[in-house]
């Protein structure tokens, strides 16, 4: 029934190619199925029948990760995680999840049916709970205690649009050295140090990338917003937007686009976004060539402050590496990076978009991640923070 349930092609019914091709991408976007073959031979006997024969190789559904990583944004990374995404056969997700490192400490229970009804509305849960060290991600001296739940629920409207809306509560707790910035410590001392906040958070997106992992083909566009409703400690707003597209130039080169946008502010008791609620740019994830979240605006004490308003970009040139066993596993790349965040939209300016260039080889290994970048700046500033080889290896990138 779980593969069964994404085929398009129906039994007895006119033959369509288009149906059948929907069919094989929809499988092969299943993060538990690694390869899917269709044949459509023939029926013996007929001129005006065929059937329609798929084949599927799995990748292990199950995870039981104990282990050690190391990225230059995280330092060590002591994890340990149980996570099924295909439990019982029935296709949901369940997950319990540990990690530590110097920047983050995060406990996480989930589960997400993706057939919550026939018509394929997806519903998930949630709870977690997450301490984060902020002078550690190069950011200020302050750090971050939080715990809540969510509940989600996904609405398929086509074959390649989802909506999504999801509503939480998150109990947060700032703590602070003496020395933290002045502009922390008058936020503080205005809204207090401890924050019950309800939100609600919906997004729109279209995904019609043909593969889970190393698509070469398709695009993603997706618009988000996240409210902290009224009553809440922190009344806030965040609206999002991001593209990523794929696009086959030849049989060895795929090209990539992507593009990000992000924009917050206060409301009602609070004027500006929460400064921890801030986007960041500069490292592993964004522009590679500058040292994590150190671009942007900063604090009166010259530590990074982020920004409300963030926008990030680049293009990749995908090769597959020269070796067929390595074919689904990894990708090299060359890139081109670009962006910045600004204290507010008012104060974009182009002039201070930063530029990296540069090399990458991301690489699903057996024990875990591994994504490595050797990248130039080429507008850097003589304030700018850079680092040209970053790394990270069995955490999230």
């Amino acid at each position: 029934e779980v593969l069964r349930r994404e085929m398009r092609q129906m039994e007895g019914a006119w033959f369509s190619t288009e149906d059948i091709e929907r069919s094989r991408v929809r499988l092969q976007r299943l993060s538990y199925l690694e390869t899917v073959d269709v044949e459509t031979p023939a029926v013996a006997g007929t001129n005006d029948q065929v059937d329609v024969n798929v084949t599927v190789t799995e990748r292990p559904a199950g995870r039981l990760i104990f282990g050690v990583g190391y990225g230059q944004e995280s330092g060590v990374l002591l994890n340990a995680s149980v996570n099924q995404r295909n439990f019982l056969g029935t296709g949901n997700e369940v997950g319990f999840t540990f990690n530590n490192s110097r920047t983050n400490t995060i406990y996480s229970f989930s589960y997400n049916n993706p057939y919550y009804t026939l018509d394929g509305i997806s519903r998930g849960f949630r709870l977690y709970y997450r301490e984060i060290d902020a002078e550690e991600a190069n950011v200020a001296d302050y750090v971050i205690d939080a715990y809540g739940a969510e509940i989600s629920f996904g609405i398929p409207l086509n074959e390649f649009d989802t909506l999504n809306f999801a509503a939480g509560y998150e109990h947060l707790t700032i703590d602070t050295a003496s020395r933290v910035a002045r502009e922390i410590r008058d936020f503080l001392d205005d809204n207090g140090e401890e924050y019950d906040n309800f939100k609600l958070q919906t997004s729109w997106s279209t995904d019609s990338r043909n593969r889970a992992f190393f698509p070469n083909r398709g695009m993603l566009n997706r618009v988000s917003a996240e409210l902290t409703l009224p009553g809440s400690d922190a009344e806030y707003y965040k609206i999002g937007a991001r593209h990523l597209s794929y696009l086959p130039a030849a049989d060895f080169l795929t090209l990539s686009l992507r593009g990000e946008l992000g924009y917050g502010d206060g409301y009602g008791t609070i004027e500006d976004l929460p400064f921890f609620e801030n986007y960041f740019a500069g490292g592993l994830r964004s522009v590679r060539g500058f040292e994590a979240n150190t671009l942007g605006p900063r604090f009166d004490n010259d530590e990074p402050s982020g920004g409300s308003f963030k926008i990030t970009g680049g293009a990749d040139a995908i090769f597959p590496l020269p070796f067929e066993r390595f074919e689904e596993s990894a990708r090299i790349a060359a890139f081109v990076d670009a962006g910045n965040v600004f204290a507010s939209a008012g104060d974009f300016d182009a002039g201070e978009i930063r530029y990296s260039a540069g090399l990458s080889l991301l690489w699903l290994t057996p024990v875990g991640p591994l994504a490595l970048s050797v990248a130039q700046p080429l507008n850097d500033q003589e304030d700018d923070e850079t680092e040209s080889f970053q790394f990270s290896f069995g955490v999230p990138f």
